[in-house]
């Protein structure tokens, strides 16, 4: 029992974290045996795909996993943030967040915890348990041998020898002991080759050294909750994921045939310290292991070749994450072959805390996964937040936001009571603003609160005009909130600065395609040429929409000709056969997406719609119900299933989805539902059977 009294369904509860780490690159080599201890962990539990949010960027990420809450919420959003000592940039700090995390909850209950290397965990938290903060790696040896550890990166400070003590030398990592990576090490001699060389000794020795403070951790004594995070796998990816197999038409033979092996060795790596790690656990231990996203590894992969080191380069190395992620689960208290709905970051601390039996906060955006848990889930308090007690936070007067903090430092600056910053330093300091405000607005637009995304992004781009990266964001803010002419008044604008990919080309189509100007709008989508299945999937909605049934089916047939197994076609071949009243044909192609993607929401509404008009309520209405757990805001979806209740002569039914789309009016306003747009809208289907709308 705990101490809120509620049933606690796990001993011990680990939670893994490899960043961006991909299913896609994992199941051929789960396939060959080549990583037993992950493929013995889905064995006994359950695997997944695990959505992302926007912006895809680590420190954000990392912190919504352990806190249950957006951006907006948490306060960290960017790597780096102004250092309110002084007038340069530190490393995101646990100082600078705004709410409490995991470790900080399960303190408070008076369970031991652990944290290692958590992004923006520096300085060190004075949780009850071992926390070693991101920072403990950084540095390296003098000529001397000495080594220090950046000050406060591990509580209880009296543990700060001992895990300095595990720290391993990139030094110590020569051309042997990266044989098992490279084979032809030795040979490397080239500068490229140095560099990669460099670069995966330092992310190896790194991972090495939270693998073994991770082991020290678990060997400490009882706990209930260990928090470990490892970054190889994309810290890596960023250098040698280019270079996996196939090999791309731009890449040298030589680098190739060196460094080709290096990420599946990385896989193997993180396998091997996972096997480890458990086994110091015991078997009484539940996994949670995750990623935060995933990682490109086929023929999508970007292009980094010539690509100069500027924010250009910073746009480009983000485009290598893919929005899907692993996530693996199995131990005590887990149902084994699970198949949890549309699960995402945000409800990893609710699931955690349900299993260690304390309940989620009403203020946290996460769920508990449902169908995944044994035992009673506890009911929810208001927030963590508002909870009395210790929870190991730094005192009040550490926290602060530090762009208000280097605000008032500058004020001290103006007033003459300091010395004026350096030229350099203050310009990146306005550099880390305006890029976490435009991450702010990043969060605030894909997360329904456009409003807030607009008044941002307006000021982003009437300060920066030529940033064309705020215009596009700018324009899909006013997309999502419905404010399509202004979408389109600024692409008309900016339409004579596109660039070859042509996405200001696109943005006005899509405009003009939400205003109902279809003809302007077909003649941008037939200038457009995108080269990858999703984008030629996203013209071929557009043409749905349009009503251009042929244009359609053309642009879905290319992106399953680019990419064979692509549930979105299928979805949008389904929509098609709707368009041209063949109701077989779109349920076929419904199952075809459903046998790629289990949990593609679009496709069991569609395969609803169909079995509707063919008049078959009773599987519609199973289908239907799947669709709306799976997009539980979508008021399309629960309009049919309040239709097709109606029309079985269940009124009580109809009634409760009715009841549905009224609360859920004012949470959903400014968010476009992915259903609206589709064709046989749930208004022909009542028009079709007599039925009134309320």
């Amino acid at each position: 029992m705990t101490a809120t009294g509620g049933s606690r369904v796990v001993r011990r509860l680990l939670l893994l974290g490899w960043d961006a780490a991909d299913w896609s690159f994992a199941d051929p080599m789960l396939q060959r045996g080549e990583l037993p201890n992950l493929a013995s962990l889905v064995r006994a539990g359950l695997r997944s795909d695990l959505s992302t949010l926007d912006p895809k960027l680590s420190p954000m990420l990392w912190t919504t996993v352990a806190t249950g809450k957006t951006a907006d919420k948490h306060g960290i959003l960017n790597f780096v943030e102004p250092d309110p000592a002084g007038g340069g940039l530190r490393l995101a700090s646990s100082t600078s967040r705004r709410t409490r995390a995991l470790w900080n909850m399960l303190t408070l209950r008076g369970m031991r915890v652990n944290a290692v290397s958590w992004y923006a965990s520096h300085p060190a938290e004075p949780i009850r348990g071992l926390c070693v903060s991101n920072l403990f790696t950084q540095g390296h040896p003098g000529a001397d041998g000495a080594w220090p550890m950046a000050p406060g990166a591990v509580h209880p400070a009296d543990q700060s020898d001992a895990v300095a003590a595990l720290r391993v030398d990139p030094a110590s990592l020569g051309p042997a002991q990266l044989k098992p990576f490279v084979p032809q090490a030795q040979a490397c001699t080239g500068p490229e080759e140095g560099r990669l060389l460099r670069a995966l000794a330092t992310h190896l020795a790194q991972a090495r050294s939270v693998h073994a403070a991770s082991l020290h951790a678990v060997r400490q004594g009882d706990w209930d909750c260990t928090m470990v995070f490892h970054d190889m796998i994309d810290a890596l990816g960023h250098h040698f994921m280019t270079l996996a197999p196939p090999r791309l038409q731009h890449v040298d033979l030589k680098l190739f045939t060196r460094f080709s092996g290096v990420m599946a060795a990385v896989y193997r790596e993180q396998d091997r310290m996972l096997g480890e790690l458990l086994q110091a656990c015991g078997p009484d231990t539940t996994v949670i292991l995750l990623s935060d996203h995933g990682f490109h590894n086929d023929e999508r992969r970007p292009q980094m070749k010539g690509v100069a080191m500027t924010d250009e380069r910073a746009e480009v190395e983000a485009t290598w994450h893919r929005p899907i992620g692993v996530l693996a689960m199995a131990g005590p208290g887990v149902r084994q072959g699970a198949r949890p709905v549309a699960p995402g970051l945000l409800d990893m601390t609710p699931t955690a805390l349900a299993l260690l039996g304390l309940p989620r906060g009403q203020d946290m955006d996460g769920r508990v996964l449902a169908g995944v848990i044994e035992g009673q889930v506890p009911d929810p308090i208001p927030s963590w937040d508002a909870e009395p007690g210790e929870a190991g936070m730094h005192p009040a007067d550490l926290r602060q936001d530090p762009f208000e903090a280097h605000a008032a430092i500058q004020q001290l600056v103006d007033l003459g009571y300091m010395q004026a910053m350096p030229e350099g330093a203050a310009e990146r300091v306005a550099h880390v603003r305006r890029e976490s405000q435009f991450n702010l607005a990043v969060v605030f637009s894909t997360t329904g609160r456009t409003e807030q995304a607009v008044s941002i992004l307006e000021s982003l781009v009437e300060s920066h005009p030529g940033t064309m990266r705020y215009m596009l964001s700018l324009a899909d803010a006013l997309h999502r909130g419905g404010r399509h002419d202004r979408c389109a008044e600024l692409a008309r604008q900016w339409l004579p600065a596109d660039e070859p990919d042509q996405p200001i080309r696109l943005t006005l189509a899509i405009a003009l395609t939400f205003m109902g100007q279809m003809r302007e709008a077909a003649e941008h989508v037939d200038r457009l040429n995108p080269a990858d299945p999703d984008g030629c999937a996203g013209l071929g909605d557009l043409c749905v929409m349009q009503v251009r049934a042929d244009a359609a089916e053309k642009w879905f047939r290319k992106a399953l000709a680019l990419q064979g197994r692509h549930a979105r076609s299928h979805v949008g071949l389904a929509q098609v056969a709707l368009l041209r009243d063949r109701l077989e044909a779109c349920a076929n192609h419904c199952m075809d997406a459903t046998e790629i993607d289990p949990l593609a929401a679009q496709a069991h509404y569609l395969l609803g719609v169909a079995l509707a008009w063919y008049g078959d309520l009773d599987n519609a209405l199973r289908s239907l119900d799947l669709a709306a757990t799976l997009l539980p805001t979508s008021h399309t979806v629960q309009r049919y299933l309040q239709l097709v209740h109606r029309a079985r002569g269940d009124d009580l039914a109809a009634a409760a989805h009715a009841e549905r789309m009224r609360n859920r009016a004012h949470a959903t306003s400014g968010t476009l539902d992915p259903l609206a747009c589709m064709p046989r809208p749930p208004q022909a289907w009542a028009t079709a059977r007599g039925l009134t709308l309320d």
